[in-house]
């Protein structure tokens, strides 16, 4: 990499310098690195950003999820409430438990979509009622 062959040409001609000219110059090639180096952190969002959106767009519901998570957070992307409140419609409507509850909070707060309370109460108790449902007919057979 860059940074290693500045390192070795440093090695090299530090002989030639004082102390003090070779802290200085380290000093100077530490701030190069950091002003020139990719964020990491910032470079593995917008690739988990992308992989989370492609997964999400070929139908995944788990992954329509958590794209609409990082559409709320701004992370990877730049914060979205619209769309973070669409891939969880879209989860719901998959049927996926975590995207109806998502898109619950997201009415009962107005995020991404007004605010409409007794919608997002409704969506939530028809979960519930569902899923206790579900228990009572696996319980039954």
């Amino acid at each position: 990499s860059k940074a290693k062959k500045n390192l070795e040409r440093l090695k090299k001609i530090s002989p030639q310098l004082s102390d003090d000219g070779i802290q200085q110059m380290k000093e100077e090639l530490v701030v190069f690195i950091a002003k020139n180096s990719p964020d990491e952190d910032e470079d593995h969002h917008d690739g988990h950003f992308s992989l989370v959106k492609a997964k999400a767009e070929a139908g995944d519901a788990s992954y329509m999820v958590e794209l609409g998570e990082l559409y709320l957070k701004g992370s990877g992307t730049p914060k979205d409430e619209k769309a973070g409140y669409h891939w969880f419609d879209l989860a719901s409507n998959a049927q996926n438990e975590m995207g109806t509850a998502r898109k619950a909070d997201c009415l009962l707060a107005g995020l991404g979509v007004q605010q409409n309370t007794s919608e997002g109460q409704s969506i939530l108790i028809e979960a519930v009622l569902d899923d206790r449902s579900g228990k009572d007919e696996f319980m039954s057979s």
